[in-house]
């Protein structure tokens, strides 16, 4: 049996909101590299999901086109979303199908099989794809025909989307690795190295590259600014304190990608708060009491974040004051905000996606995509939302005149 199948992960509720618990799990698994739990899945001791709320929509949708793939990973946790680049829409499944579809017809363009249980990607750069494996294989292929260009590994789970830029692709592993590796033939330039607490959050902050920076999120609460070049520390922030007696209690996992906007590095830790980091120096700006695992979105003045009770924040971005909740949504484990014009857009358990209007919040659509549910952000390209269920099904939208 794959390796992947033994992970082992119980749910509970704590006071308002989604936790784990590991019964003697530390005693028993002490020997064990990579302790993660898993914020995803069924639990008799969740707390009921909110109702869909009625509402007169105001936006109109237009599908251009949905098509389906096999996908049998839907209980498990992988970072498998989507990438679009070079007019093209290509995403994958855990047994390591990889499909390019037309991105504006749907057309599929090719699939190929790469024989690796694949963990997290496709992301894209320079008519590159790149993709994790469970057992720590980097994969990079050829956007154009999916043809594989090289492969490496590293000794743990890739959760985290690679990226690329200038002539490299950087990795981040579950074990807190972080490797360098030339762009066109895999060779190793730098690694870097982050020591997590024991019990972690199986997560997918992904490393973000910004001119000559690479920021990274880690499990332990801080928040690292590397030198693209040669892996150097520009600076080390803690985001985030452990507090509490129990593992569980002081899970501070940046668990989100951060996001940059205006020279500013906005970050969510679990059981902490949203942060505010001013790019060149690591110093924080400010930090506002939000838990939340999903992830954030950012555009001028403003900050939009779903916490890990499903309930949105709209944040001025400038001090974190806050300008707007929407509750409406909690318990639905929606994912975290995609930016689309004037909306925001989010899925959630059931599969929906929510629009919200972005001055106030309120409802403004909703459109059923895949009944297995939306993990992942939806991908915004020239106007068009891009979507892909954990049932397999990619969706294309746009906005009706």
């Amino acid at each position: 049996m794959d390796s992947y199948k033994f992970i082992w992960t119980v749910k509970v509720m704590q006071a308002y909101f989604w936790t784990i618990f590991l019964a003697l799990w530390l005693t028993a698994c002490s020997s064990m590299t990579e302790p993660v739990t898993d914020l995803f899945g069924e639990d008799d001791n969740l707390p009921d999901p909110s109702p869909l709320v009625e509402f007169t929509p105001s936006l109109a949708i237009t599908e251009l086109w949905s098509e389906s793939i096999s996908r049998d990973d839907e209980e498990l946790v992988f970072n498998l979303s989507l990438t679009s680049s070079s007019n093209k829409v290509v995403v994958a499944n855990h047994e390591g199908e990889v499909t390019a579809f037309d991105q504006a017809s749907g057309q599929e363009l090719w699939q190929i099989e790469t024989n690796v249980l694949l963990s997290a990607g496709p992301s894209s750069y320079d008519d590159k794809l790149f993709l994790g494996g469970s057992n720590g294989e980097l994969l990079v292929l050829d956007l154009n025909n999916g043809q594989q260009l090289w492969q490496a590994h590293l000794n743990s789970e890739i959760l985290a989307l690679p990226v690329a830029a200038q002539g490299m692709v950087i990795v981040k592993a579950t074990n807190g690795k972080v490797v360098a590796f030339n762009l066109e033939n895999g060779q190793r330039l730098w690694q870097y190295q982050q020591s997590l607490p024991l019990l972690i959050l199986r997560g997918s902050s992904s490393p973000v590259i910004d001119e000559d920076r690479v920021l990274l999120g880690f499990a332990n609460g801080k928040l690292v600014a590397l030198n693209l070049q040669d892996g150097a520390v520009l600076w080390e922030t803690t985001i985030a304190i452990p507090r509490g007696r129990s593992e569980v209690e002081r899970l501070v996992d940046i668990n989100a990608t951060p996001v940059i906007n205006n020279s500013v590095v906005y970050v969510s830790a679990y059981q902490s708060h949203v942060t505010a980091v001013d790019l060149s120096t690591g110093v924080v700006l400010w930090q506002k009491e939000i838990s939340s695992y999903q992830g954030l979105d950012a555009t001028w003045g403003r900050l939009y974040v779903s916490d890990q009770d499903s309930v949105v924040w709209a944040l001025d971005s400038s001090n974190g004051s806050v300008l707007w909740q929407q509750d409406k949504l909690k318990y639905r484990q929606i994912s975290a905000p995609a930016i689309w014009g004037d909306y925001l857009v989010v899925g959630d358990f059931e599969g929906y996606l929510h629009y919200l209007n972005r001055n106030d919040g309120t409802f403004v659509a909703r459109v059923l995509v895949d009944d297995k549910g939306i993990r992942h952000p939806p991908v915004v390209m020239e106007d068009v939302l891009y979507v892909y269920g954990q049932g397999g099904e990619v969706h294309a939208f746009s906005m009706a005149p």
